[in-house]
């Protein structure tokens, strides 16, 4: 875990400020169904939801990504992070997640992913992603996130996240950040995705 937590820092420019407490359960215990984590940023501590005959790397980045979103937390605040766009949120944490969430695909880069998902038929749209699963979703919201720090930076990144409006995705200040709006930069980020 040590080493996916240092893998996440590396990633992001920051260092986890505080403990955080993992703990594993069975996934019967998960509010939902397909609930596999939960960060309690507030209370620094996160649950993962595990089966025992589940392969235990599945379940360390799923760890893994809970951390993030306690990265997220500790550099930009709890303010910004209950108000972050849900793009951002999870997408961001994903991206920070990167090489071992990648591995299960067999790519190296977000947007290697995001080609094999639009290659399988699945529309590479960001509004309705979570209609395919939270997981295509976060990876496409991670290939979105990851054209936007090649494009202009991981400062403007962080700014756009501490600019959310609410969990909404497209609540974030694209226009104002960007000079674009989400739809805009959504376009540049298909073409990206196919280049």
């Amino acid at each position: 875990m040590e080493e996916l937590l240092r893998g996440n820092e590396e990633r992001f420019g920051f260092q986890l400020q505080q403990r955080v407490s993992i703990a594993f359960y069975r996934p019967s215990l998960a509010p939902s169904k397909d609930t596999r984590g939960i960060a309690y940023t507030e209370e620094g501590r996160a649950e993962v939801y595990y089966r025992p005959n589940e392969d235990i790397e599945r379940a360390l980045v799923v760890a893994s990504h809970e951390l993030a979103h306690h990265l997220q937390a500790q550099r930009y605040g709890d303010d910004a992070q209950k108000r972050a766009d849900i793009i951002l949120l999870e997408g961001l944490a994903t991206w920070i997640t990167g090489p071992p969430w990648l591995a299960k695909y067999g790519v190296a880069r977000w947007k290697e992913r995001a080609r094999q998902i639009g290659d399988s038929g699945v529309p590479l749209r960001l509004l309705n992603a979570q209609r395919y699963g939270d997981n295509i979703a976060y990876e496409l919201w991670a290939s979105f996130v990851d054209f936007l720090i090649e494009r202009d930076g991981m400062e403007k990144m962080h700014a756009l996240y501490v600019s959310g409006r609410g969990r909404e995705p497209g609540s974030a200040d694209y226009q104002g950040i960007y000079g674009a709006s989400l739809n805009e930069l959504a376009n540049e980020w298909r073409v990206w995705v196919r280049s």
